[in-house]
C-alpha cells in the first residue's frame, strides 16, 4: 500500500503574490450631470466605486445619508472593448436600497456611507464615516451587507475611533471612516479615516498629521493591525501648528492579496492654502507577524508610501475625488482604474469619471 503524504488534509494555503503599480496613463474622462433621476432616485454624491467581477458590473456609492433619497448604491454595465472610457459607456441597470438588520431602510442621518467593498462570496462591506458633531455623536462603522444590501453585522472597533462628544477622542467631524478595500482573496479588509483621531497630537505638540488604517482579518474578523499613514502639507506648510490644511485620505484600493494598496489622498480643495493636488501612493501593509507591532512612542506604527502619480501632472483636472476601483482588463493587457468624484449633490455641478490604464506587475 502506498501512503500519501498529507492525505486527508487541508492543502497548504498559497502565499499571495504582492504585485506593484508600475505606471499610469490616462485613457477617459467623462462627466454625468448632476441630479439626474435614475430609478426614481437623485443621481450623485459618488463616494465609493467597486467592480463585481463575478458579474463584471460596476457599484457606485452614493453618500447620501436619506437625505434626497433612502442609502443606495447603483449597477452599471461598462463597456471598454476600445480600451477608453467616454460618454456612454456606462449604462446604468438598477439600484440597491441599503437596509438595516431589520430590513428597513436605514433610518435618515443613521448611515453615512463612504466606502464599499465586494468579497468573493458575494458579501459586501460598507464604511460609515459616521458624524462627531452631531448631538449624540454617529459613531463610525464598518458593516456587512448581504448581496441584496441588508446588513447582517458590524465589525468590531476599539474606543480610540468612537467619538466621545467633547472632541477629545474618537474621529474628528467630517474626518471619519472614508475609505475600504479588501483583497482580492477575500483574507482581510481594511478602512481608513480620512484624517487624524481627535486624540491625536498636532505638529507644535511634537505629533504628525496622519490617518489612521485599520485591518480585520476575514471570514472572523479578528483585529489584523493598525497603523498611521502620514498625510502631505501644502507647499510651504511643513512647519504647520495643525492639521486643519494637511491632505485627506478618501480611497484605499487593494492590489494584491498581500498587502498591496492604492492610496488616493487630496490636498488643497475645500479654502486649503497651496495648490490643489490629488496624488495617489502605493503602500503596502505588513500583515502578519509584526502587524500589531507599535512605535515607540506607543502610537501605531507609521507607513511608507510611494508616489505613483499626480494626477494634475497627467494633464487630468480632478474634481472631488472619492471612489475608486480596478475594472477589467483592458485589451493591450492593463487594468482600468476608475475613479469617480462627489458632486455632494450641487445643483450645477457634474459627476466626474476618470479613467487610467494601470500597469501591474509581480514583485518579489
Amino acid at each position: 500500500m502506498v501512503l500519501l503524504a498529507g492525505c486527508g488534509a487541508p492543502p497548504p494555503t498559497p502565499t499571495p503574490q504582492p504585485l506593484e503599480a508600475r505606471a499610469l496613463e490616462p485613457a477617459g474622462e467623462w462627466r454625468m450631470e448632476s441630479r439626474q433621476s435614475l430609478f426614481d432616485t437623485p443621481f450623485g454624491g459618488i463616494s465609493a466605486l467597486a467592480w463585481d467581477a463575478s458579474a463584471q458590473r460596476l457599484l457606485a456609492l452614493s453618500d447620501d445619508r436619506g437625505d434626497e433619497a433612502p442609502s443606495r448604491y447603483y449597477q452599471a454595465r461598462i463597456d471598454l472593448a476600445d480600451g477608453r472610457l467616454d460618454a456612454g459607456d456606462l449604462v446604468w441597470e438598477a439600484v440597491t436600497v441599503l437596509r438595516d438588520a431589520s430590513d428597513q431602510p436605514f433610518a435618515e442621518d443613521s448611515l453615512d456611507p463612504e466606502g464599499l467593498a465586494l468579497a468573493p462570496d458575494g458579501q459586501r462591506y460598507l464604511a460609515s464615516e459616521g458624524d462627531a458633531g452631531a448631538e449624540p455623536p454617529l459613531p463610525p462603522a464598518v458593516l456587512r451587507l448581504d448581496p441584496g444590501g441588508r446588513e447582517t453585522g458590524r465589525l468590531p472597533l476599539t474606543e480610540a475611533y468612537l467619538p466621545d462628544g467633547e472632541g477629545d477622542r474618537g474621529v474628528r467631524d467630517n474626518q471619519g471612516f472614508e475609505s475600504l478595500a479588501l483583497a482580492p482573496d477575500g483574507r482581510w479588509l481594511v478602512t481608513g479615516t480620512q484624517g487624524p483621531l481627535a486624540q491625536d497630537a498636532d505638529p507644535e505638540d511634537g505629533g504628525e498629521c496622519a490617518a489612521h488604517l485599520l485591518a480585520w482579518t476575514l471570514p472572523d474578523q479578528a483585529p489584523a493591525g493598525e497603523w498611521r499613514y502620514p498625510l502631505d502639507l501644502p507647499a510651504g506648510r511643513a512647519d504647520a501648528e495643525d492639521c486643519d490644511k494637511a491632505g485627506a485620505l478618501t480611497e484605499l484600493l487593494a492590489l494584491d492579496s498581500a498587502g498591496g494598496l492604492l492610496a488616493l489622498e487630496r490636498l488643497g480643495e475645500s479654502g486649503n492654502d497651496g495648490p490643489a493636488a490629488t496624488r495617489l501612493y502605493a503602500i503596502r501593509l505588513p500583515l502578519g507577524g509584526d502587524a500589531d507591532a507599535a512605535a515607540a512612542d506607543g502610537e501605531p506604527p507609521r507607513l511608507e508610501k510611494r508616489l505613483l502619480a499626480e494626477l494634475e501632472a497627467l494633464g487630468l483636472e480632478p474634481e472631488g475625488l472619492e471612489g475608486m476601483t480596478l475594472g477589467p482588463n483592458l485589451p493591450d493587457g492593463r487594468r482600468a482604474l476608475l475613479l469617480a468624484g462627489d458632486d455632494d449633490f450641487a445643483k450645477k455641478a457634474d459627476t466626474q469619471w476618470l479613467m487610467l490604464a494601470l500597469d501591474l506587475e509581480p514583485t518579489p
